[in-house]
């Protein structure tokens, strides 16, 4: 194949993508609606969502073996550089707790 036709096929399998998340955001819609749900119009648009992944997935799967240096996330450091990014904000929203207090017992100690 091209490099041209796999740009292509990607770059639909990417508007597929697009149009899944528009399909889901009418679903939500639909089973959030309060005078009930259209089950007829809720089927229609989970057929055609199944009928996206599929593509999506048939698109995707055969061109996995294009992946150079991919790593599964669970041999990724993405995980541990995330805690740390949680840690450091747990850090910092206590150092501004510990101020806070801090200036608090100052303005309410007798002088």
């Amino acid at each position: 194949k091209s490099s041209e036709q796999l740009l292509r096929e990607l770059d639909d399998a990417e508007g597929d993508i697009a149009e899944m998340l528009d399909l889901a955001g009418n679903l939500a819609e639909n089973l959030s609606n309060v005078e009930g749900m259209d089950s007829s119009s809720t089927n229609d648009i989970c057929l055609k969502y199944l009928s996206l992944i599929e593509k999506v997935h048939a698109c995707l799967t055969s061109k996995a073996h294009l992946m150079k240096n991919y790593a599964p996330f669970e041999k990724t450091n993405y995980k541990s550089k995330w805690e740390v990014e949680i840690l450091e904000m747990k850090r910092e929203m206590l150092e501004k707790d510990l101020k806070d207090v801090a200036s608090r017992r100052k303005r309410d100690q007798p002088s």
